[in-house]
């Protein structure tokens, strides 16, 4: 109802028990909003949002009194076979652009949180603070098959279960004992894994088990697990293997094994999507020296307690104890007006002017483009002199959006502080020298670029 008498719009009502109303919000986030300030009030408070989903929307909550928190759990990038400058998580594409406006942002590895840094997503909030894992309580000492692997994943391409298949094909062909993988786990991809085991005669080697309450305790029979994956957010399963003296053996991929394996020492790191190396390294840990294997399995149950819930909640504790409870830095009338934007065949060089911060000195400024339709995303940091920022864009940060129209804005960190505001302007300010992206000023006056029919015609 955003007229009264015509349809269109909504409104959310909260009614009391005599059935009137006792207040409405045009938007589920200004209801959440309310309802947090009802929850928390005025006392100072942690709020850590678990939510990619959630998160995309509650960046816009910030009170003095509120320390707000984000956790990542999975890669920020959509395809996860590319790279850091591809095309941001769709689901966390609300919540990634806008990481200035937690006061942590917690990143469950370092080398994400580095690609993540590359990228200047975030001025100064994020933090590694890895997922906490259950510890099994593995012993070193007990006896085990050595031959007897397993594997806990649901039945996904991602997961990549046929090179796990593949990999003991080959281990069964070269070894005289016996060498089984028991895998947990349901999903889509199961009538072609069953197809793969029957094609290389593995069923009774092979073996899927469906989902399977606990089965997680499997790693304390087994001797080795497996990983191989695509991408993960942290691979908490290779912790827990590691917790149950389990010794895993996993693909080289993000975010990152091997930041928690030591390589022969507690477990082992394969070339990414190498089957031969994969079946080799299984191979090998079938033939190692039985005080070499429990000796790593004692170093994989010591490595395991850095991830159990005492270490990461101390983890957390002196994160949040570093966070201070500061006003939060008020810029509303904050205007940036177009200097001048230059763009050639390497990049954009832009100056732009600053006015309505009220004396208010950002901490960090930024330059940040968006693309319209889909999900890129960037920013390079700027230099700030006086109430001017000048800014280089290199056009290879771009160029991979394509196809469509891409606005451009200043971001501003003041303290725990964060605004974003469109650069305002007019085409007489720009120099076009590129036959790849043109700038121009939008009918509302704002600073964007084009893709030339030349560039699509290049890419296509």
């Amino acid at each position: 109802m955003k007229k009264r008498g015509r349809r269109g719009g909504r409104r959310i009502t909260l009614f009391g028990r005599d059935q009137k109303v006792i207040a409405q919000w045009s938007t589920a986030r200004d209801f959440y909003h309310a309802w947090l300030d009802v929850v928390i009030g005025t006392k100072p408070s942690y709020l850590i949002c678990d939510s990619a989903f959630v998160g995309n929307f509650i960046h816009e909550y910030r009170r003095d009194n509120v320390i707000l928190s984000q956790v990542v759990h999975s890669h920020f990038v959509d395809d996860v076979a590319g790279d850091h400058l591809d095309e941001l998580s769709g689901d966390k594409f609300g919540m990634l652009r806008h990481l200035d406006a937690f006061d942590v942002v917690a990143i469950l590895t370092n080398g994400q949180r580095e690609d993540m840094s590359k990228l200047d997503l975030a001025a100064r909030s994020m933090k590694t603070i890895s997922n906490l894992t259950e510890n099994l309580h593995g012993d070193p000492t007990a006896p085990r098959p050595r031959g007897q692997g397993a594997m806990i994943a649901r039945l996904d391409p991602i997961k990549r279960i046929e090179d796990a298949v593949l990999a003991m094909a080959k281990v069964e062909a070269v070894r005289t004992g016996r060498v089984s993988l028991d895998i947990f786990g349901e999903g889509d991809e199961r009538p072609v894994l069953e197809e793969l085991i029957a094609e290389n005669r593995l069923q009774s080697n092979v073996v899927l088990h469906g989902h399977t309450p606990g089965a997680k305790n499997a790693f304390l029979t087994s001797s080795f697990s497996l990983l191989t994956s695509h991408s993960e957010g942290q691979a908490l399963v290779v912790a827990e293997s590691m917790s149950a003296g389990c010794i895993p053996i996993c693909y080289d991929i993000d975010y990152r094994p091997a930041e928690v394996i030591d390589h022969g020492i507690n477990g082992f790191v394969v070339p990414n999507g190498d089957v031969n190396a994969l079946s080799e390294t299984i191979t090998h840990f079938l033939s190692m020296p039985e005080n070499e294997v429990r000796q790593m399995r004692a170093n994989a149950i010591e490595r395991a307690a850095d991830f159990s819930e005492e270490a990461v909640i101390r983890r957390w504790g002196s994160v949040l104890a570093e966070q201070a409870f500061t006003s939060i830095a008020q810029v509303k009338d904050a205007r940036a007006e177009l200097i001048s934007a230059n763009i050639d065949s390497d990049g954009i060089s832009i100056t732009v002017g600053l006015s309505g911060l009220e004396g208010v000195i950002p901490d960090d400024v930024f330059v940040s483009w968006k693309s319209r339709k889909s999900h890129f995303y960037g920013r390079v940091r700027a230099v700030l002199t006086g109430d001017t920022i000048t800014a280089d864009i290199p056009l290879s940060r771009i160029v991979r959006i394509t196809a469509e129209y891409v606005d451009f804005a200043v971001d501003l960190v003041l303290g725990r502080g964060f605004y974003r505001v469109r650069i305002a302007g007019d085409s007489d300010s720009i120099v076009n020298r590129s036959d790849q992206l043109k700038l121009y000023s939008t009918k509302y006056g704002n600073l964007s670029g084009t893709f030339t029919r030349a560039d699509l015609t290049s890419t296509s």
